[in-house]
């Protein structure tokens, strides 16, 4: 099934969330590419990426939108200590933040600086 389909037949945002999980998981770069485009569409988001934990470190392996603005690139890592990502993974966050800026928990994101990898 395309990943447009099962993202419009998604209402839930956990659920979308799910299947880019699997998706990063069990395809190609293509195909990651083409969910992250179409999931930062469909959730109306300014940047997607799909990343990893490697030791203390979280990789940006793709990315879409304006990684800029967020100080990511693909290819690049950050510190993992003080991420989002690291945040939902220990259950402090929830898995999906519709507006950090609003977000009593993510208003002040920590910031770190981009290194190629």
């Amino acid at each position: 099934m395309a990943v447009e389909q099962r993202l419009a037949e998604t209402e839930e945002s956990d659920a979308s969330v799910d299947i880019l999980a699997e998706l990063a998981e069990t395809y190609t770069a293509d195909v990651i590419d083409e969910a992250l485009s179409v999931a930062r569409e469909h959730l109306d988001m300014e940047v997607a990426y799909v990343s990893r934990f490697e030791g203390d470190r979280q990789v940006f392996r793709a990315v879409d939108g304006d990684p800029k603005s967020f100080r990511i690139k693909q290819g690049g890592s950050v510190k993992l200590d003080g991420t989002y990502c690291k945040r939902v993974a220990d259950g402090t966050l929830p898995n999906l933040i519709p507006d950090a800026r609003r977000n009593p928990l993510t208003k002040r994101p920590p910031i770190a600086p981009i290194e190629k990898r």
